[in-house]
């Protein structure tokens, strides 16, 4: 398995009928239709003059759509730039100098933001199964030359400003986001029954890698939310989420939500697993957050400049480690029983 398409080709062929996205607007798509979805993308991208080699820039927000041209750029073997749909035009333009795409692509039922940019880069509305899109062809096709070695061929091209304030454009292979997807799902357990919720955005690593390819390696579902709501969140959590991972940030968000609404617990039947990633985890934040969801609260840390999972935590309910653990692929790894004396 070499594309990060090919995770969603396999899921398709195994579990065409099983549930694979749950929208932000509560729509399912099955796996099947999602792979018609992403078909249908990738022909857009070639109808616009798109080539093997070119970078596609996809502004948007955590959506099927968006998944839809994400996982299309694979297919036609072009270079993605998820840029995030609330970035300022100023930021955007940074971006597009730098980069140089192709083809800009705005997911129109997705974000608020997406007249804006429709104005300003004077797109062409379309819809088709993967929603409703804009479209515009930004430089000349420029492809860059294909790898030698097909495990070492660019699939995203992620923008990050870590600690510098300048924005690194951060080159992913196929094969480290299949493999990062791969071990994110052996380190979680993750099984075809599970329903991860996602409030993450597609346009960082946490939620593209982690989440996106670890449920296409797993076969199991994704509830997207196009923007962090606590109430939606808790929603979720009461319908059947059995996997739930956040930042702290949400992870606190929600607890003062419940604590407004004069909920202590969750109580749910489904949860089995939540962790928290991407920043600091605060240890009365973790206590709290262990008695509102009565299970562990798991922490973790990855680099976008190298891989999405790095590091993890396997603890007990109180455990009072924050720390971010062990190798997720020795612990991924242990797991599946392929490592026995780690």
């Amino acid at each position: 398995m070499t594309y990060i398409h090919d995770l969603l080709q396999k899921a398709a062929l195994d579990r065409p009928n099983s549930l694979a996205i749950r929208n932000f607007d509560g729509t399912d798509f099955s796996y099947s239709q999602l792979l018609t979805a992403v078909t249908e993308a990738a022909s857009v991208l070639r109808q616009c003059g798109t080539m093997p080699g070119d970078r596609v820039m996809v502004i948007g927000e955590t959506s099927i759509s968006m998944v839809s041209f994400v996982l299309a750029a694979s297919q036609i073997d072009a270079w993605l730039i998820p840029v995030n749909a609330r970035m300022s035009d100023a930021e955007i333009e940074r971006i597009i100098i730098h980069a140089k795409p192709r083809t800009l692509v705005i997911t129109e039922d997705s974000s608020p933001d997406a007249p804006r940019h429709r104005a300003h880069y004077d797109a062409q509305v379309l819809a088709g199964s993967f929603g409703q899109v804009s479209w515009a062809n930004c430089f000349d096709s420029n492809p860059e030359p294909m790898a030698d070695n097909p495990d070492d061929q660019v699939a995203v091209l992620i923008y990050t400003t870590g600690t510098t304030g300048d924005p690194k454009g951060v080159m992913l292979t196929h094969s480290n986001l299949v493999q990062a997807g791969l071990a994110s799902a052996r380190f979680r357990r993750m099984q075809p029954e599970d329903l991860i919720y996602c409030a993450l955005p597609l346009t960082h690593v946490f939620g593209l890698a982690t989440l996106l390819m670890s449920c296409l390696a797993s076969g199991s579902a994704l509830w997207y939310s196009n923007r962090f709501r606590p109430e939606h969140v808790l929603h979720a959590l009461d319908n059947g989420v059995t996997v739930f991972p956040a930042v702290p940030q949400m992870h606190v968000a929600l607890l003062h939500h419940a604590r407004n609404i004069g909920r202590k617990s969750l109580d749910s039947e489904t949860l089995r697993y939540t962790s928290s990633g991407a920043a600091p985890l605060d240890r009365a934040v973790k206590r709290e957050a262990e008695a509102f969801y009565g299970i562990a609260l798991q922490n973790g840390y990855g680099m976008t400049e190298t891989s999405a999972g790095i590091s993890g935590t396997d603890i007990g309910f109180g455990d009072n480690d924050i720390s971010v653990g062990k190798p997720i692929e020795e612990i991924s790894l242990k797991l599946s029983g392929a490592l026995k004396n780690p």
